[in-house]
């Protein structure tokens, strides 16, 4: 840039023109275009963080081992097992005893538990022998999880 080039901040300019008609409203629509976009790319990126917060909480809800948490010596997998012999009655005491205590310690199962009871009563005609009925705060912590069902079906 040369001498004559540089702008001259201690002077106000008189060089103003007046706008060509509806600049004034293309400048104004980018703007709104331009803040639509930025509010838009906040909130996917809200979404996104909420999306991944939720995915660890649920990772972390049934564990990282393949078959889901580890309680009281069972997998989740493993308590849904043998729920045709558990409902009958057809289970040793001790492995009613360790389910139900999978059960005290793991919403996740009470729901799904529930379900497979139902299930089975609808399916073989005959009311389960074995009902878990949890203490009140794994049921609200079940119902907690967004599935009201765990109220409905008892």
């Amino acid at each position: 840039m040369n001498e004559q080039e540089k702008i001259n901040f201690e002077k106000p300019a008189l060089d103003w023109q007046n706008c060509q008609q509806g600049e004034i409203g293309k400048v104004s629509s980018f703007l709104k275009r331009r803040r639509r976009r930025h509010t838009v790319s906040r909130a996917v990126t809200v979404g996104a963080i909420l999306l991944a917060v939720g995915g660890l909480g649920w990772f972390a809800l049934i564990g990282n081992e393949p078959g889901g948490r580890q309680i009281a010596g069972l997998h989740c997998n493993e308590v849904f097992e043998h729920t045709d012999e558990l409902f009958q009655g057809e289970l040793n005491p001790g492995a009613v005893d360790q389910i139900t205590a999978h059960l005290e310690a793991c919403p996740g199962c009470v729901l799904h538990m529930e379900e497979v009871r139902v299930e089975f009563e609808n399916r073989t005609g005959q009311k389960a022998k074995y009902r878990f009925n949890p203490e009140p705060e794994v049921a609200a912590e079940a119902h907690f999880e967004g599935v009201s069902q765990l109220v409905s079906l008892r």
